[in-house]
């Protein structure tokens, strides 16, 4: 008995924590609160993001033009992804509206795909018909890099004006050690859908299914954790990847 190790939880810290701080560890994922305050830490399994429910996939849920629009995209020619999304404040929550899963397409190709769903909202006089407005977006440092072909790189080709070949929005990066960890991305995910943040509409849910290629469905129900406790790359994880952007 005497070999056993003591695992004490934070409660023996009361003293120099907060109540506010053991209040707001209630909104973190069960598994998580209990490595974190109880000590008590278990070896990751199953599925990566198993505080996604079907009570994220909503209906009857209209997506209104005042809304604020943001894209993600996670790049390459083979299969890229890109989840387009708008913020509502009445639901407190970011909602998942289309997904473009294409397959071997130039960067000018999916301009071209996006444009058919998403506008960005500065130039929407000139929009052919109704679309998803866009305000701000985000998108895989990698495509910083410039094409040893054509010398350009994927940001500054999206970031054109439309009339150009463009989607004339400007998307962000981050070079932050911290914030492109996975383990860490993996982890803010993985809490902002305890707190529900992110939620998708039924159409596009459904669509997922149907889809030929990757989508986000897909990915939410295989990205598994493998072995060294880190998730395992199944060719399926782009659209995760885009969001977790």
């Amino acid at each position: 008995a005497g070999n056993l190790p003591l695992l004490f939880s934070s409660y023996v810290n009361e003293e120099n924590l907060s109540a506010e701080w053991f209040e707001a560890t209630k909104l973190l994922p069960p598994d998580e609160r209990e490595a974190m305050v109880m000590n008590r830490p278990k070896p990751p399994s199953g599925l990566v993001y198993n505080e996604w429910t079907e009570s994220h996939v909503i209906t009857g849920w209209s997506y209104r033009p005042e809304m604020t629009g943001r894209i993600a995209i996670d790049w390459g020619f083979r299969k890229p992804s890109v989840i387009i999304m708008a913020h509502d404040e009445e639901l407190e929550a970011t909602v998942i509206i289309k997904e473009i899963n294409p397959q071997e397409v130039t960067i000018d190709q999916l301009a071209k795909l996006i444009l058919s769903v998403a506008w960005p909202r500065s130039a929407m006089a000139s929009a052919p018909g109704p679309r998803i407005w866009l305000d701000t977006g985000v998108a895989d440092k990698a495509g910083k890099a410039r094409n040893d072909q054509t010398g350009r790189s994927a940001f500054s080709v999206l970031a054109r004006p439309i009339a150009e070949g463009g989607i004339g929005l400007p998307l962000r990066s981050t070079t932050d050690p911290v914030k492109v960890d996975i383990l860490n991305g993996v982890q803010k995910l993985k809490r902002a859908f305890t707190r529900r943040q992110y939620l998708m509409t039924q159409e596009a849910w459904e669509a997922g299914e149907r889809a030929l290629g990757n989508s986000l469905r897909k990915a939410l129900l295989s990205y598994a954790w493998d072995n060294a406790e880190s998730p395992k790359k199944d060719g399926r994880e782009d659209p995760l990847d885009a969001l977790r952007y």
